[in-house]
């Protein structure tokens, strides 16, 4: 018994990465044909973005003394993104969010920012009835950048999906600086 159990967990495992790879791969081919189609703006990206990249590390190199508040992994994470979010905004979807609709994501808070989504959810205490969830949602952004409504594409995906099984969630997404 031990055996199929370990047997199916491997082949579970497998299937997963096998899954996981070609997922990644698909993403690369995606990625090459956006770089194909503008060359220039390729070549733009590239240079911006070791240019920056070179400035962070003579920095590491000639300044080793000066605090340091984000690792040079999380530096050249935010050169890369910087440049192509400049030249490629299509590739970089998860910048900050401008133009959102109301119903969408509409914000709160007076003293702090966060957004309901959807937005035309009320927050009150009839929340607690069978089937409506509230998820406090906190960003990620690679320590680089970020904003509350960055995912927002994500959690009405996750909306539709828990609406079919008969759940109604809604998302308070906070804002908060990176």
């Amino acid at each position: 018994m031990q055996l199929g159990t370990l047997i199916r967990k491997h082949l579970f495992h497998s299937l997963t990465g096998h899954l996981q790879f070609l997922q990644v791969q698909e993403r690369m081919w995606r990625l090459l044909e956006v770089l194909a189609q503008n060359p220039l703006g390729s070549l733009k990206a590239l240079y911006t973005c070791t240019c920056q990249t070179l400035l962070i590390c003579l920095g590491f190199c000639l300044l080793p003394g000066l605090p340091r508040y984000q690792t040079l992994r999380q530096q050249i994470h935010k050169a890369y993104w910087a440049s192509c979010s400049t030249y490629y905004s299509n590739i970089i979807h998860r910048l900050p969010v401008t133009r959102c609709p109301e119903e969408r994501a509409r914000r709160i808070g007076s003293t702090w920012t966060s957004y309901v989504i959807p937005g035309t959810a009320k927050l009150n205490s009839s929340m607690n009835d069978n089937g409506n969830v509230v998820i406090l949602y906190a960003h990620g952004g690679g320590y680089a950048r970020g904003e509350a409504r960055m995912y927002l594409n994500y959690m009405e995906r996750w909306q539709r999906e828990a609406s079919k099984v008969g759940l109604q969630i809604t998302f308070v997404s906070v804002e908060y600086r990176m």
